[in-house]
């Protein structure tokens, strides 16, 4: 859960290094979490501030789930 969470509020960059570590090869968002909003305020530079903005780093490839808003 820790490192969900700095991965969501971290530097792209510092993200995708997390991830490598721990062999994480999925993100899987659903953007009406209310958490979501405390990822912006305490990473207002991290991967989700990017991503809720409509910027995905060029390592993730975005995938467009079928019956999701």
């Amino acid at each position: 859960m820790r490192d969900s969470m700095t991965i969501f509020v971290s530097a792209p960059e510092q993200a995708r290094a997390l991830m490598v570590a721990r062999s994480i090869e999925y993100v899987v968002v659903c953007p009406r979490l209310p958490e979501l909003g405390h990822y912006l305020k305490h990473g207002p530079d991290g991967l989700w501030a990017e991503l809720h903005a409509g910027r995905t780093p060029d390592w993730l490839e975005p995938v467009a789930l079928q019956g999701v808003e």
